[in-house]
């Protein structure tokens, strides 16, 4: 790893100063040095077939018989069982090969993260009629967005009339105050759709 060239925003490792081996306490930033490094320079001495290790002819086949096989057995599965592959795991499989380039393996990735966010995407785009969605997705959002911020204000005038009330009941009420602590509306009035929103960054 002391002779791995040196890569922009990747931690170099000299080995008369900083061994990789000698590390025993790192920052993430560090580790995710080491973790680029490891395939490519721990290659030549792993076992044959290793799992770490796929070759460009397995590559090359991966993509031009596996996948292909793989997408056409898709296809006879959902006419003769009406089973849907249109969700984004599956797309994700075509992407295999240039993810294994990308990353090494597929074994350094991993499907969990984001799983929240794809969840809403699909919810947002069941609510699309299925054409130029991405404009329909982006008032979707903006609608969503809004609402949750009425409902996380809501919530808190509730819990805290629920707590000035628990408060009375024993007696510990505070004196009333004469000034406003509850303001419902936009926090600016500048403007008031995203479409007025672009306009103005858009002409600054």
């Amino acid at each position: 790893m002391g002779r791995f060239p040196i890569w922009p925003h990747l931690e170099q490792f000299d080995p008369s100063r900083k061994p990789v081996t000698g590390i025993d306490f790192a920052d993430g930033e560090t580790f995710f040095g080491i973790l680029k490094r490891l395939n490519p320079c721990a290659v030549q001495i792993l076992p044959p077939n290793s799992c770490l290790c796929i070759s460009v002819e397995q590559l090359k086949y991966l993509k031009t018989v596996i996948i292909p096989q793989y997408e056409r057995w898709c296809t006879v599965v959902s006419r003769q069982y009406g089973k849907d592959f249109a969700f984004f795991k599956q797309h994700a499989a075509a992407h295999v090969v240039a993810d294994i380039l990308g990353k090494g393996t597929t074994q350094n990735q991993s499907t969990r993260p984001g799983e929240g966010f794809q969840q809403e995407v699909k919810q947002q785009y069941a609510r699309t009629d299925k054409r130029l969605v991405e404009p329909q997705m982006t008032r979707i959002d903006s609608e969503a967005e809004a609402i949750a911020k009425i409902r996380s204000t809501i919530d808190a005038y509730n819990a805290e009339k629920r707590r000035e009330l628990d408060l009375h009941d024993n007696e510990e009420l505070p004196p009333k105050t004469t000034e406003s602590q509850w303001l419902y509306g936009a926090p600016s009035r500048k403007w008031s759709t995203f479409t007025v929103l672009e306009r103005e960054l858009i002409e600054e």
